[in-house]
């Protein structure tokens, strides 16, 4: 696969080995990400579902945002 689906596939596969440093588990709450009791807004490294409720992989950004890696 190539561009953001090939991206996307790579990501899903890493996830799942949880072979990338600091990614942490977190759940979609409207504009935001809530990676234990706090909440960060997100933004989305690849094309994964992100509705209210979803558990996603997170890496929190130095700038206090959370990027949404993988689902």
């Amino acid at each position: 696969m190539n561009g953001v689906d090939g991206l996307a596939a790579v990501v899903r596969q890493a996830m799942r080995k949880k072979n990338i440093p600091g990614a942490e588990r977190g759940t979609v709450e409207g504009k935001n990400v809530r990676i234990g009791n706090r909440a960060y807004p997100f933004s989305l490294a690849v094309d994964v579902p992100s509705d209210e409720g979803d558990s996603v992989w997170v890496q929190r950004t130095e700038n206090g945002r959370a990027v949404i890696v993988g689902n």
